[in-house]
């Protein structure tokens, strides 16, 4: 759920470390749910709103994303996890480990979306998850640094090389504060820059399913 919701008040997801808007996406212990083991999750505030919070939407999607990925249907999860966040998928693939270690079924149930799980839906989900892998290498690379643009959390850098490949992709929350208060930054573009490129990415059976890009640090 906090990875969702950072995913709707930040352009890109940090792929370590805390996450944007995190003190806004906590849901409380309300109850116990008697017969089986399990928890009644409520937002904070104790006054019902008359209209449905970016968290309640939040969590609905977040049932939605895994009612996906535990479909029948090969092809749903295919698309899903073609859209899905690599950062995300980790952390279903340790959810569903847990559960599958343990023999549980499941049951998520929103105001609009329900899922249900079997015991054998969650083996099934592990089993479909273990097959990707999240890869997660950082490299130094030179080029020329085309640009950067804070507040949609992007950049584009051209390789250097006899290739002369652009490359673009999100910049780092660390990144983003050096380029406002840095004024040395600013002066770097169009220049040639040693820049620190990590990529995230989801991988199954060798072929990448999901890329992430990330410029973390720059020096001339």
């Amino acid at each position: 759920v906090s990875l969702e919701f950072a995913s709707r008040v930040a352009e890109a997801i940090p792929d370590r470390g805390p996450l944007p808007g995190r003190e806004h996406a906590k849901l409380f212990v309300r109850d116990i749910v008697h017969g089986s083991m399990g928890f009644l999750l409520e937002e904070g505030g104790g006054q019902p709103a008359m209209f449905p919070t970016l968290l309640k939407e939040t969590v609905e999607e977040v049932t939605s994303i895994l009612s996906d990925l535990s479909a029948p249907e090969r092809a749903v999860f295919e698309e899903r996890l073609g859209r899905s966040d690599p950062r995300f998928i980790a952390a279903v693939q340790k959810l569903s480990k847990t559960l599958s270690n343990s023999d549980a079924s499941a049951r998520v149930v929103g105001d609009r979306t329900a899922l249900d799980m079997s015991v054998d839906d969650v083996h099934e989900l592990n089993r479909r998850l273990n097959e990707i892998e999240v890869r997660d290498s950082s490299d130094a690379v030179v080029g020329v640094l085309l640009g950067v643009l804070p507040e949609a959390g992007k950049f584009e850098l051209r390789i250097e090389g006899p290739d002369g490949q652009t490359i673009e992709g999100d910049v780092s929350e660390q990144m983003v504060q050096r380029y406002l208060t840095d004024s040395t930054i600013k002066d770097a573009l169009q220049r040639r820059v040693s820049a620190q490129i990590r990529t995230v990415q989801s991988v199954r059976n060798g072929r990448v399913i999901r890329e992430k890009v990330i410029l973390e640090n720059i020096s001339m």
